[in-house]
């Protein structure tokens, strides 16, 4: 069968048909506004506001009635029926393909099949049935804004609210005051019984307290603002011309709960996910660093790694296996695919471009200079115009501690650019040292090599095996070079060791009569610097 379409003149025509011949009970000036016309197009949405309570929000044009014309007319027939004698039973009748809501049989708005939100997904029928409910609401408040004994039971209730509200917030803050009393009794008494000095130990108090206090002082606030709102929504539900606003802020804290618990709900997956991948991680990086520890107990061997090395690449393996980690449980994050935290990560990401250039530079150095083995921990080297023993070799820096007991801390990539003098890698006992003395060529050089060995065995510390030995470096204009290399037994005593070694080579030379020349040689005096033995002691000195 042709299914056959009214047009909107055959509509028209038939409203104005059950008007004449009392087949609707409509009032004229509804039916002047074609408010029941089944003819809509979409509008600015208008909501239907009595007594500060919406009824419905209308989203449709019906005819040339705009939704804000429909709603303001809605409002005026129910407030006339309001302000006037009326039972308040509210209908629905069924009109074209829309309902007509009525009170007390008289008409007050029509709700067509476009008034639907259609992204929220509700019907037809339950957009109806939303509205009878917040229109049969309107009218009870209503009555009870007409009722003194309602409205006065209302002000004793609210009266009540405010009496217990000030109750509770007086008790916060006693219990925060005597929170403050406790803390700081406890501080002092756990400050007290640790191991720390006086100014320290009162700059931690101090601290703590400080940290502590102004935690309590927070929560308490919070439980403040947590009580206010209560009292605020519980005093206007109280009054029927606010008890829509009460209602509003109830629903508020109830869909944000609601919010909050399904987040979490639905972030359990993936929270559980990112836990398995923090506990493997967590069980390989204990099994890596067991087997590392043993390594650098001496009691495994890896051929890839020693005991100088062990220390760093734990570290990188731990931290590349972390950074793989992070990799994996991403995804798995509560909001990881939401924009914000998109926005984040690019902005950590440029953080990181930016800011750690010379960072990457400086920690590829140190990766070269603990893995090629320039240097070693314990070593004594000479970098630049810095010498000492090498205390530790860093990502970033290498800190050497000098002879005169000074550190010095230099960049690693300093390092690479300069010149490293090695003083222990070759020596099989302690350090090679080396002192230089340049003598006159009047000398003859045998004797300077036997006086200059029998200085070093005067000297404590000096290692007889292997044997220090003499070099003649330099045939210069005036005098004759002479370099003494020797092992020290300990490289740790080098700054006492030299101070004895010149000491005993000034004796030898004194004792054989030969002059010790400077490089700023100019001409003989008349008699060789030397000091005679008798004069080596002098009064209040010490041997």
């Amino acid at each position: 069968m042709e299914k056959v379409t009214k047009s909107p003149v055959v509509h028209l025509f038939f409203v104005l048909a059950l008007c004449l011949f009392g087949a609707a009970e409509l009032r004229a000036d509804l039916l002047d506004s074609a408010d029941m016309v089944g003819i809509y197009k979409p509008g600015t949405p208008a909501p239907i506001i009595v007594n500060n309570r919406e009824i419905v929000v209308l989203r449709s044009y019906v005819f040339a009635n705009a939704p804000q014309q429909r709603a303001s007319a809605a409002v005026e027939r129910i407030q006339k029926i309001l302000s006037s004698s009326f039972v308040g039973n509210v209908t629905q009748r069924k009109y074209g393909d829309g309902q007509l809501i009525e009170i007390d049989s008289t008409p007050v708005f029509f709700l067509s099949p476009a008034d639907v939100d259609i992204e929220s997904g509700q019907s037809h029928a339950a957009l109806v049935r939303n509205t009878i409910e917040h229109l049969r609401m309107t009218i009870t408040e209503a009555r009870e804004l007409s009722d003194p004994t309602l409205l006065l039971w209302a002000l004793l209730w609210s009266g009540g609210y405010l009496i217990a509200w000030l109750v509770i917030t007086r008790l916060i803050f006693l219990l925060k005051k005597k929170m403050h009393h406790w803390i700081n009794l406890q501080i002092a008494e756990r400050v007290e019984q640790s191991k720390i000095g006086g100014i320290v130990k009162g700059t931690a108090s101090h601290t703590i307290y400080t940290v502590v206090e102004r935690s309590v002082v927070t929560f308490a606030w919070i439980l403040v603002m947590i009580t206010t709102y209560v009292w605020v929504t519980v005093t206007l539900e109280r009054f029927p011309a606010t008890r829509s606003w009460g209602e509003g802020m109830a629903d508020s804290v109830l869909d944000a709960g609601s919010w909050v618990v399904t987040g979490i709900l639905s972030a359990l997956p993936g929270l559980a996910t990112v836990l398995v991948i923090v506990v493997v991680t967590r069980i390989i990086n204990r099994v890596l660093g067991y087997v590392f520890e043993r390594v650098q107990q001496g009691e495994y061997e890896l051929p890839w790694v020693d005991v100088d090395t062990i220390a760093p690449t734990k570290r990188i393996i731990t931290l590349v296996l972390w950074v793989f980690a992070l990799a994996f449980a991403y995804p798995y994050l509560p909001g990881s695919s939401s924009e914000a935290f998109k926005g984040v990560s690019v902005l950590v990401g440029l953080m990181i471009s930016f800011g750690t250039t010379g960072v990457v530079g400086q920690a590829a150095s140190g990766f070269i200079l603990m893995y090629s083995r320039i240097i070693r921990i314990g070593e004594y080297v000479v970098i630049g115009e810095h010498r000492g023993t090498v205390q530790r070799i860093g990502f970033f820096n290498t800190i050497l501690t000098t002879p005169f007991r000074e550190t010095v801390t230099i960049p690693n990539s300093v390092i690479l650019s300069s010149t490293v003098v090695n003083s222990t890698r070759m020596a099989e006992t302690g350090l090679v040292a080396s002192t230089t003395v340049t003598i006159g060529y009047d000398t003859p050089w045998r004797l300077v090599h036997e006086m200059l060995i029998t200085a070093t065995q005067r000297t404590p510390g000096i290692a007889a095996e292997p044997a220090p030995f003499v070099s003649q470096t330099a045939l210069d204009d005036f005098y004759v070079e002479y370099r003494l290399t020797f092992n020290i037994i300990d490289r740790t005593t080098r700054r006492v060791t030299m101070t004895a070694l010149h000491g005993a080579i000034q004796d030898v030379f004194n004792e054989n009569g030969q002059q010790i020349m400077s490089p700023h040689y100019e001409m003989d005096p008349n008699s060789p610097k030397i000091v005679p033995p008798g004069k080596w002691n002098p009064p209040h000195s010490s041997p």
